[in-house]
């Protein structure tokens, strides 16, 4: 929480913490993320995938896929990469 807010992070979090990646299956991860920041925590997992969706459903892809949907866009889409 700390460092959240010397990284100015700290407003931008109104609606909660989306946990990514391989380590946001281990059990408890959660319950503890949502301890120590005291609002709502999610598991996120990779959405509007087609093809082979089974094979890149768990979180611990959700990232990459995040960032390969963000390289496919248009350059003259303006996405804001930081709040």
């Amino acid at each position: 929480q700390e460092q959240l807010s010397k990284a100015g992070f700290e407003k931008g979090l109104a609606c909660g913490v989306v946990l990514t990646g391989g380590g946001a299956r281990l059990e408890g991860c959660g319950a503890l993320a949502e301890h120590v920041f005291g609002m709502p925590v999610r598991i996120g997992t990779p959405m509007a995938v087609s093809g082979a969706p089974e094979v890149v459903s768990g979180s611990e892809f959700a990232s990459g896929v995040g960032l390969i949907f963000l390289g496919m866009r248009p350059p003259d889409i303006d996405v804001p990469l930081a709040y």
